[in-house]
């Protein structure tokens, strides 16, 4: 195989190790392999390390990004990559990422993750002797941020592709190599299913590969390597057509931490409600971030009701504001104190949800965005809270249905002029010169922000699918004509030309989905000729990313 290359012993950590001696001592033995002790493995991993380095810088030209004139770093990739190792030298896990070692090379990480115990030489880092991650743990979910799991977030599944051969029938070790070689086989692949019974929100697809073995390079002929490919399509393909019973055999994690959770949760909610919508806060600061999600629900007929608690006086104007715009979405708006934060769906019934908050007031000026922590009950599960959280709002608020028909809450195309006259309001743009253009996402076009939050991503996803039901093309400008007759403009994204090209200024969750969706061009409204510098120093398109 050709990403195999024979043991270095000259490179080897091992030289004053005592590992020698043990080499000394199979000498005697006859064995074969006395050089592998030597080097601390049988073959080196240099070739892999070299193949990846060759095989990244050619995706990324593929996708439009420069190529740097070294080795391709974590900051470079297009696509979040966690890649674990072991360091056996420091007796502790070594983790890579974009976040924790954004100038590390990746193709070293991967060296190092491949480092099967024996069969490869392990990998020096510094005073790091690193080996496969799976000697430590195979089933690495542990880089992925905790509290996290809403059935229906962008991320909320995580998916474990296990490699499973067909045991040999065992009849005895054939010499000493064998034997190690099954110990280490043992200590990276054994702990699995013990790791993933610990952790929720993990599901495993498991592939056949017949009798081939993670370390069976010899015998990867093009037909191999074709059956094994058709065996992990037919695993995915299984798990897929069955995912509904499958993710419904799995707890779903119900505890979350911080501002940004509270509002998927929120999100997540609003887009499955049928029937009601129950809200209880002291502050509508939440209003301006998921105005879209409660705006659909509304549009769908849910009846929205809110225990509104007196504002803190600094926030009174702004707070008035937003209430009376809740009520010209169709909202009962009450105010009075209220008796918890948060909200509580589709009650009364058996599909009731609540998201409760354990903070009080706006984020950010009451308490701090990652301070709150957030709780998930269900009537499946928690009927006895649901029941008294509904049953205080229904004491506070009333329970009256009010008919609000579609058509008094829409969605509607709005002329470009208008739209143009209302952002030269905005300050820089008094000279500026409007156009709706179409541009292409790729490398010309920078960014003003290079992280995309999941309740906004899960809002675009929505929001698309609503354009798309009332004929409205994407990102035309539009706006939601609200029940009592006012307006909300949908603005489509924002895009200021300068010299150096376009830089996206607003609509960046807009351009991340539209891109992930296989978008090669968006619709945005040009601005030329600002006046002021930009705000940020902007970054590359391909920057954008999911924000965990």
């Amino acid at each position: 195989m050709a990403l195999t290359a024979p043991a270095r012993s000259e490179a080897a950590p091992f030289k004053t190790s005592g590992l020698p001696k043990v080499a000394g001592i199979a000498r005697w033995m006859g064995s074969s392999w006395i050089s592998s002790i030597e080097s601390g493995g049988m073959h080196s991993t240099s070739r892999i390390k070299d193949w990846i380095e060759k095989n990244l810088r050619e995706v990324l030209a593929e996708q439009g990004k420069s190529v740097p004139d070294r080795l391709v770093q974590f900051r470079d990739l297009v696509l979040p990559l966690h890649v674990v190792a072991a360091d056996v030298a420091q007796k502790e896990p070594k983790i890579w990422s974009r976040e924790t070692t954004p100038d590390d090379s990746v193709s070293f990480a991967v060296q190092a993750s491949c480092a099967i115990p024996v069969y490869f030489q392990p990998v020096l880092a510094g005073s790091s002797v690193l080996v496969d991650g799976g000697a430590i743990s195979n089933l690495p979910t542990h880089v992925f941020p905790t509290n996290k799991g809403y059935p229906g977030r962008f991320s909320d599944k995580t998916l474990a592709f296990r490699l499973r051969s067909t045991p040999a029938q065992f009849t005895q070790f054939e010499d000493a190599k064998d034997y190690a070689l099954s110990i280490a086989d043992t200590l990276v692949t054994s702990a699995t299913q013990i790791q993933q019974s610990l952790q929720d929100g993990v599901y495993s697809i498991e592939i056949d590969t017949g009798d081939i073995i993670a370390t069976d390079f010899a015998r990867m002929t093009r037909d191999v390597r074709q059956t094994l490919y058709d065996s992990g399509l037919g695993a995915v393909r299984k798990f897929v057509a069955s995912e509904r019973e499958i993710v419904g055999q799995h707890r779903v994690a119900s505890r979350f931490e911080g501002y940004d959770e509270r509002l998927l949760g929120y999100v997540h909610f609003f887009n499955e409600a049928r029937s009601t919508i129950w809200i209880s806060d002291s502050s509508t600061y939440w209003l301006w971030f998921i105005f879209p999600a409660l705006a659909s629900a509304i549009r769908r007929g849910v009846q929205v009701r809110m225990a509104a608690g007196p504002p803190d006086a600094s926030q009174a104007l702004v707070e008035e504001r937003r209430r009376n715009l809740l009520r010209a979405m169709g909202c009962h708006v009450q105010e009075q104190p209220i008796r918890f934060t948060g909200i509580l769906v589709d009650y009364p019934g058996n599909a009731a949800t609540a998201v409760v908050s354990s903070e009080r007031g706006a984020a950010g000026q009451d308490f701090e965005y990652r301070a709150e922590t957030v709780i998930v009950y269900t009537s499946e599960e928690d009927l006895p809270v649901i029941n008294t959280l509904g049953a205080s709002l229904v004491e506070q608020v009333g329970y009256t249905r009010s008919a609000l028909p579609l058509a008094a809450f829409a969605i509607e195309a709005m002329p470009s002029g208008e739209l143009f006259e209302a952002l030269a309001t905005v300050r820089h743009y008094e000279q500026a010169r409007f156009d709706i253009q179409e541009i292409p996402l790729d490398a010309s076009l920078r960014v003003s922000q290079i992280r995309v939050k999941e309740f906004k991503l899960l809002q675009v996803a929505k929001l698309m699918e609503e354009l798309s039901n009332v004929g409205l093309e994407l990102f035309m400008p539009c706006r939601y004509r609200l029940p009592d007759g006012s307006v909300s403009i949908i603005t489509p994204p924002i895009v200021e030309m300068t010299q150096q090209g376009p830089v996206m200024i607003e609509g960046h969750t807009r351009a991340f989905y539209a891109s992930q969706q296989g978008r090669t061009r968006l619709k945005v409204v040009l601005v030329d000729h600002v006046q002021a510098a930009l705000p940020v120093q902007p970054h590359p398109f391909f920057s954008l990313r999911l924000a965990h």
